[in-house]
């Protein structure tokens, strides 16, 4: 089984996206682990740093809260950190404000990579 690993803070400007993925290269090139990062942030300030200017085009995060999503794709990094990404984009920042009978949709798609 896999650990979930939290960076999360309120404050903007703290270093979570940093701290992650950081945390994140640490882990696959220093211990070679599997890294899945999930980018929930609507700026993609993560996504644009471990794509290394590659387009996401894979399964991005808002999509996660689609009642209706068949299959989450996952995108490899060029360093093999698996990534759902971010995109800057209105559908991205509105699930900031996803009611919350919808909220229940990203961890029915994620519970079996899991």
């Amino acid at each position: 089984m896999g650990s979930v690993i939290t960076f999360a803070n309120q404050q903007g400007g703290v270093g979570k996206t940093t701290l992650a993925t950081q945390f994140a290269y640490f882990l696959r090139l220093e211990r070679q682990a599997k890294v899945l990062f999930l980018d929930l942030d609507f700026q993609s300030c993560a996504t644009d740093t471990l794509l290394l200017d590659e387009p996401l085009n894979k399964t991005a995060f808002h999509e996660l809260f689609d009642p209706n999503l068949d299959k989450i794709q996952i995108q490899e990094t060029t360093l093999g950190i698996d990534l759902i990404g971010s995109q800057c984009c209105p559908e991205a920042a509105e699930t900031q404000a996803t009611p919350l009978a919808q909220l229940q949709y990203p961890i029915r798609h994620l519970k079996p990579l899991i």
